[in-house]
């Protein structure tokens, strides 16, 4: 493995962003927006297509930087570099806003809309989808494109869905509401002051929005400002709950999580699908993060835990080493750090796993 590959996770772009995270508050009747918010709100919609890769050794191509969890590899080598993949790469390392989410990736985004498929396959009443936490606006708008693909592909009435949008900061929450409440505002460019932040999307998202407005129309959407691991209803109400990365917000404090899946259990209904996309600093984080999980009354099937690589997770050296990287010259890796998990509510809690 180079140089490039073995970067501590201190120089992760995760973690450079998380980095500033506190909390969107209200100051004297003015909206003060947390650094992370305010980084992440004028983020451009991009999606990236699966990559063409192999494990090191193998001459075999595959579709997908995404592995078994338990597969013994935990890198792949890219054989190909998309014209795509190389702008976005280079957006990136220069410090452009590119916005992460389940979009982003090919890997997470097909493996999403997957398990969307899977329920809208079967189902014929509504589906209520619970979104644990939300970065802006570019995240949640692209987030929906991948639903409302599944949605299509198998029938399902757009009508039928409802979606509550949860965060403990009101910003990208307020982001959402402004687009949603503005629909003559996306004929041209336009920006909005959110407190101390200007937001200004950018013509693409116009666009990428537009082509869905009716979709949007059709969907129920609603945003509930409020912290995740103390969230309560009168009754269990939600189908789907999706999260992207927020334990990665609070890795470091388990209990936290713990709290957030006991609050899961309390509104998500028995059987119901919570699905994850989480980094994983260990080994030994994914035997207490799955344990957590079984502790709180999730099952998980161990076939479908799943590897796969997220840029956000690599280093600026390991980004702009790929782009510049020539055919001739050495294999280049990417590291698959990032962990794919399906979880079904049961009725009572099994007992504990480990590994």
């Amino acid at each position: 493995m180079n140089d490039a590959t073995k970067k501590s996770t201190a120089g992760k772009l995760m973690f450079s962003l998380r980095g500033d995270f506190t909390h969107c508050e209200w100051r004297e009747d003015s909206l003060h927006v947390c650094g992370y918010h305010a980084d992440r709100c004028n983020n451009s919609i991009v999606g990236l297509e699966p990559l063409k890769v192999s494990r090191p050794g193998d001459d075999e191509v595959r579709s997908g930087a995404i592995l078994k969890l338990y597969d013994e590899a935990n890198q792949v080598v890219i054989r190909e570099k998309t014209k795509g993949m190389v702008r976005t790469l280079k957006g990136m390392a220069g410090n452009d806003h590119i916005a992460g989410g389940w979009y982003l990736v090919g890997e997470q985004r097909e493996w999403l809309s997957d398990r969307f498929e899977e329920f809208f396959n079967k189902r014929d009443e509504p589906c209520r989808i619970l979104v644990a936490g939300i970065a802006g606006y570019a995240h949640f708008f692209s987030y929906l494109k991948t639903v409302f693909k599944a949605a299509e592909k198998k029938d399902y009435p757009i009508n039928r869905i409802h979606v509550d949008v949860v965060d403990l900061c009101v910003t990208p929450l307020f982001e959402i509401w402004l687009i949603l409440t503005n629909p003559e505002r996306l004929l041209s460019p336009f920006c909005f002051k959110v407190g101390n932040m200007k937001m200004s999307p950018s013509v693409h998202n116009y666009l990428f929005i537009k082509e869905m407005w009716k979709q949007l129309k059709e969907c129920e959407i609603s945003y509930i400002c409020r912290s995740l691991t103390d969230f309560k209803l009168k009754e269990p109400v939600y189908h789907m709950i999706t999260e992207h990365f927020l334990t990665s917000m609070m890795e470091k404090n388990e209990d936290t999580i713990r709290k957030t899946r006991e609050s899961y259990g309390r509104v998500l209904l028995p059987g119901g699908k919570l699905l994850v996309a989480s980094g994983f600093p260990n080994k030994g984080y994914i035997g207490r993060f799955l344990k957590i999980h079984s502790d709180c009354g999730f099952s998980y099937d161990r076939s479908r835990l799943e590897k796969v690589w997220d840029p956000f997770g690599m280093s600026r050296q390991q980004i702009r080493h790929l782009i510049h990287k020539d055919k001739d010259e050495e294999m280049a890796f990417i590291l698959l750090d990032n962990l794919l998990a399906e979880f079904t509510l049961t009725l009572s809690s099994p007992s504990g796993c480990s590994i």
